[in-house]
């Protein structure tokens, strides 16, 4: 049997499309009729594994050693790395536009200038952020408390930032196409 159908590395390499939503209500975001929207690879792709393993042994080379990394990070902190490690995710946009230098609008690219500035439009969800640890079975909750308590938190909106949305985007599930048994 020719496993190339299960290449999930490949698949998050290609990426998929992905409507963007406002952070506020969760609506998707529209220019008229058209969606809003980015391309964002999978975490699992080859290329951001790389990007990853680069920056981790460039930080363990720098003077501020891992020792450094494992101080205390203000909020700012972590909305940049947010920012940052999702920014290696995207691999382009539809119908997202800037004002350019001439003061017109324009498509944006995916220039590390343009990514900054569209994950930087809005700041993380803290409510978001701790979405792990509110899905995590507190002492003495019962098992069906629990997937109560679940299906109601993911059933609100927690007000995900950009950079939030792409992270999710780029999450593992979904890039391989569905396969029968066979």
């Amino acid at each position: 049997m020719d496993f190339l159908s299960f290449d999930a590395r490949k698949a998050a390499e290609v990426g998929r499309k992905v409507q963007i939503r406002d952070q506020q209500t969760g609506e998707p975001i529209f220019d008229g009729e058209t969606e809003c929207c980015f391309y964002v690879r999978g975490i699992s792709s080859r290329s951001y594994q790389a990007a990853i393993k680069a920056e981790h042994a460039a930080r363990m080379k720098s003077p501020r050693s891992a020792k450094a990394s494992e101080d205390a990070k203000m909020i700012s902190d972590i909305h940049d790395d947010l920012v940052k490690s999702a920014s290696r995710l995207i691999t382009g946009f539809s119908a997202v536009q800037r004002t350019g230098d001439d003061g017109k609008l324009r498509d944006l690219t995916t220039s590390d200038d343009d990514i900054k500035w569209f994950l930087d439009l809005n700041f993380l969800s803290m409510d978001h952020l701790m979405k792990s640890a509110a899905l995590t079975i507190s002492p003495g909750e019962t098992s069906e408390e629990f997937e109560d308590r679940k299906k109601e938190y993911e059933a609100r909106w927690h007000k995900p930032s950009f950079a939030q949305q792409v992270l999710d985007a780029a999450q593992d599930e979904g890039f391989l196409p569905r396969t029968s048994k066979g």
